[in-house]
């Protein structure tokens, strides 16, 4: 709640000093939807050539916020890659839960406004949930579910400013916010019957579920690539949580988009987790697709 307001409020006092908030405004009204299929309410961009840049892929111990902040105090122009909920959007910034990774980043930035925004852009594309979620209806009240985020896209947060560190040091606010070109939000199939907010919307056939992985991180980097200024991107493991989503399969995916559509658009791509089984798993299996050389396709003599 502190953070929204300080967000409506275009900045906050620490002692006796003002740290504004000055991309509010541009952030709000920059928010965007991705999505090659919604006719309405969203943008695709035609992907081509991507870029002079020879893409480094590093891996980071942290959250993406924290790796994000520091790649951008270093200079660097940086789109973070916020592991979204399709249902709740925020995760449960508004509720109170604490610690996964789309609430941390709502309470450390400004990067609610926008999902706030995203919430409106998704009912007026009209987003459907895929037809094969399970349950079919929320079993609380028997309602369709509502998702906020395409299956095959992401939601675009431009100028979207850090000004509270993360959970480790309590989210105490800074002596001055670190501007980030973007975040780029999309939601990770969910693979986990148990989870009360969210529908089993992985497909359930295995190679339409790579498709969907596919799709979900090509909108990513699709969304990132329209920030002309952008040359860093920072991902987590995402959807490899309490979504189930098998670590390898996930990273796989990354790389390969990575490698096959979008090499050369960014100086630096790094992978951020701040630890576990899975982060590492991810971690390794997209680098090993990314840095495999293209020995499949015919050589040109």
């Amino acid at each position: 709640a502190l953070t929204k307001r300080v967000t409506e409020a275009g900045g906050f006092q620490l002692g006796s000093t003002i740290v504004p908030l000055c991309h509010v405004h541009e952030l709000v009204a920059g928010t965007k939807l991705f999505s090659p299929s919604l006719s309405m309410g969203a943008v695709w961009p035609k992907l081509g050539a991507s870029g002079g840049h020879a893409t480094k892929l590093f891996v980071k111990r942290g959250t993406v916020l924290d790796v994000a902040v520091e790649e951008a105090l270093r200079g660097q122009k940086v789109v973070a890659v916020n592991a979204a909920s399709a249902y709740h959007a925020g995760g449960g910034f508004q509720t109170g839960g604490r610690h996964a990774l789309e609430e941390a980043m709502c309470i450390q930035s400004t990067l609610y406004a926008s999902l706030a925004k995203g919430v409106e852009l998704a009912e007026q594309a009209k987003i459907r949930v895929p037809p094969w979620v399970q349950p079919p209806k929320r079993p609380k009240d028997g309602q369709d579910w509502v998702s906020h985020l395409p299956d095959d896209g992401a939601l675009l947060s431009p100028a979207v400013e850090v000004f509270r560190s993360g959970t480790n040091n309590g989210y105490a606010f800074q002596e001055k916010a670190v501007c980030l070109e973007a975040v780029v939000s999309v939601a990770m199939p969910n693979c986990n019957a148990k989870m009360s907010d969210s529908p089993v919307d992985a497909h359930p056939d295995q190679e339409k579920y790579a498709e969907q992985l596919a799709d979900k991180w090509r909108a990513v980097m699709a969304a990132a690539s329209s920030r002309p200024d952008a040359n860093v991107l920072v991902v987590p493991d995402a959807g490899c949580g309490v979504f189930f989503n098998p670590p390898e399969k996930v990273g796989q995916s990354f790389g390969k988009v990575l490698r096959d559509e979008f090499s050369g658009r960014f100086e630096g791509v790094v992978i951020a987790f701040p630890g576990g089984k899975a982060g590492e798993a991810f971690a390794a299996a997209a680098v090993e697709v990314f840095e495999e050389f293209e020995t499949l396709k015919p050589q040109r003599l």
